[in-house]
């Protein structure tokens, strides 16, 4: 009697313990995959800490190369003064992948609101396809400034713009050079002087990419599930096995 009772409770154990690994399993992958979809959409608002990105006021809209370009923003707080903006322009080399050069206009902005750009886009070169932005940051950045930021965070960004060349604005050929593309380049990180090229390299899949990744997730999250299914069930067995004999 005393054997016939401890197999059930034995079998019972055997029956509880894969399934809460399982449950475990599936948590775990879930949560691997669901970071690494919410990381491809695209969207670099720095809202960490609280800290609600400033807008741009300028329209951005019949940039003409050669031209000065005036910009404004909403209010920034003075503690991220002085401000630094940065120019960056962004041009496509095949429908995923495109190149940019960005470079810091000026790094010492204090007391302001508005800001004008004096020859459009020097010393970023003209790029006749190209998309534009600016981007205000803090010029001078330490970690007591925001605790638990370590990224020098975006205060304003502008939409992608287009820059119409001087040749065409003479000729009277009107372009709308305003964008809401999201695609483009990230931030270098290495912008550190003011007039300064940095090119880099983007390589951020957009549009059917993006579909792409998360089908293949699921495939991998449901072959990872199906496989530790399968070890479950082996488990099981060879226990079973062991009981009878």
């Amino acid at each position: 009697m005393a054997c016939t009772t401890r197999r059930p409770g034995r079998g019972h154990a055997t029956a509880s313990s894969p399934f809460a690994l399982l449950m475990a399993t599936t948590v775990l992958l879930l949560g691997l995959a669901l970071p690494a979809r919410g990381d491809d959409t695209g969207d670099t608002s720095d809202t960490s800490n609280g800290l609600v990105p400033a807008t741009f006021s300028t329209a951005f809209t019949d940039v003409v190369e050669g031209q000065m370009l005036a910009t404004s923003w909403s209010y920034i707080d003075p503690k991220y003064e002085p401000l630094s903006i940065t120019a960056r322009a962004v041009n496509r080399t095949s429908k995923n992948h495109a190149n940019s050069f960005s470079v810091k206009l000026t790094t010492r902005l204090q007391n302001t609101s508005s800001w004008a750009w004096p020859t459009v886009p020097y010393p970023l070169p003209y790029l006749a396809n190209g998309l534009y932005e600016l981007e205000i940051r803090p010029a001078v950045w330490n970690l007591t400034a925001e605790p638990g930021t370590l990224n020098v965070p975006v205060l304003a960004r502008s939409p992608y713009f287009t820059i119409q060349s001087a040749a065409a604005s003479a000729n009277g050929t009107a372009v709308d050079s305003s964008s809401s593309s999201s695609s483009g380049a990230a931030a270098t990180g290495n912008d550190d002087k003011p007039g300064q090229l940095v090119p880099s390299n983007d390589t951020r899949p957009t549009g059917p990419n993006r579909v792409a990744l998360a089908v293949g997730l699921s495939i991998g999250l449901a072959a990872a599930l199906g496989a530790t299914v399968v070890l479950i069930c082996l488990r099981i067995r060879n226990r079973r096995q062991g009981l009878r004999l």
